[in-house]
């Protein structure tokens, strides 16, 4: 089991790897016209390789908590043994990620 799981991970770096290397723009945008709430999400995750904080901040800065945040959802049940403080992230993350996403449109209408 332990082969699997670490097979999956580094199965997921490869593709998020790919993703970034090949600078895939978000699908969300390209249909709709609007970002979605996590756009700028590998963008941020590349910059920060890169130590560009600055850029970071200006794609995403929600990129770090929102990894974390799904990091720990899909490892809830094995590593952090149902931990009460994961489910209060798991909440609090989506929360501060539409409230900034919000934010972000408000921000764009007002500007326009």
């Amino acid at each position: 089991m332990n082969k699997k799981i670490i097979l999956m991970h580094i199965g997921i770096i490869i593709v998020i790897g790919l993703l970034i290397f090949l600078k895939f723009p978000c699908p969300f945008k390209c249909f709709v016209g609007y970002p979605c709430p996590a756009c700028g999400t590998l963008h941020a995750l590349n910059a920060l390789l890169n130590l560009d904080f600055k850029s970071y901040c200006e794609y995403n800065w929600m990129a770090i908590p929102l990894v974390t945040g799904v990091w720990m959802g899909i490892h809830k049940n094995c590593i952090f043994n149902k931990s009460r403080i994961v489910d209060f992230l798991l909440i609090t993350i989506p929360t501060m990620l539409i409230f900034k996403y919000i934010l972000d449109i408000y921000l764009t209408f007002l500007c326009v």
